[in-house]
């Protein structure tokens, strides 16, 4: 049986922490008329370096919230983690495929270097195109240890991240897990795909009360389109439903604290 009154709330992709504040600003209206008070915890998992160490500063002072930088995946390690071009939408997906043609066009030897180790060109296609002077094949391919550090810590592209599988974590992390009504947010750029494929292989599904975010992550990633429809039939067979929860236009955001309500 679970226990009402204490909440496992996750907030996956946590960016800036905007969703863990009005998450816990909307416990705290529950509970102002509530003699025995939810207990919530907030265990935040972010990806992106700098926003997972932002937020762990925002949130020092507050016992009821612990922040994690990890990369939810389908594996335990590391990845890459693809850096969007504004703040937001980081992913662990690789990118669409650039033209070679625009990111040759200066015959830049690092854009080439880059474009050869991760978009699966081959220096040699490029040298055989005229897309790079002779002069350099040797150059581009001397790939030496520190050249590939640099290259894999570039902060103009991506960084590599530690990794996990949900189920892994929170089997590791948290005793309470089943006994304990389980809110989880998702907003992680198109790894909603791995993420519930891993909890119904795992069969921790049937755990969680509510599964809240802006839902459309998976679907706005073009390089995943060949997953959209296995992905949308795991959601119709596990009956899961999103429930809107953002701070981008909030007004539109589902009732919560009604649905936490009718739990507890």
């Amino acid at each position: 049986m679970k226990n009402s009154k204490k909440i496992n709330y996750f907030d996956l992709g946590t960016y800036q922490g905007e969703t863990i504040s009005m998450f816990l600003q909307l416990i705290d209206r529950i509970n102002e008329n509530k003699d025995e008070k939810i207990d919530v915890r907030v265990y935040g998992i972010e990806a992106n370096t700098l926003y997972s160490s932002y937020c762990q500063r925002r949130f020092a002072n507050d016992k009821r919230v612990s922040i994690f930088h990890f990369a939810i995946s389908d594996k335990h390690g590391y990845v890459p983690l693809y850096f969007s071009k504004n703040s937001v939408g980081d992913s662990i997906f690789k990118p669409p495929r650039a033209s070679i043609e625009d990111a040759t066009k200066n015959k830049d030897v690092t854009i080439l270097g880059f474009l050869s180790e991760y978009y699966d060109l081959t220096i040699k296609s490029l040298l055989l195109k005229g897309y790079i002077p002779m002069e350099n094949y040797k150059t581009l391919l001397d790939f030496s240890e520190e050249v590939k550090l640099r290259r894999i810590c570039d902060p103009t592209e991506y960084e590599i991240v530690p990794s996990d599988l949900f189920s892994n974590w929170v089997a590791k992390e948290l005793l309470d897990f089943e006994t304990s009504i389980n809110i989880m947010k998702i907003n992680i750029e198109g790894a909603e795909y791995v993420l519930f494929k891993d909890l119904e292989e795992a069969n921790i599904l049937k755990h969680f009360d509510i599964f809240c975010g802006k839902g459309e992550d998976v679907y706005k990633k073009t390089e995943l389109s060949n997953i959209f429809e296995e992905h949308t039939t795991r959601l119709k067979n596990n009956k899961i439903e999103i429930h809107r929860f953002s701070d981008w236009k909030p007004e539109r955001n589902a009732n919560l604290k009604k649905m936490i309500e009718g739990l507890s």
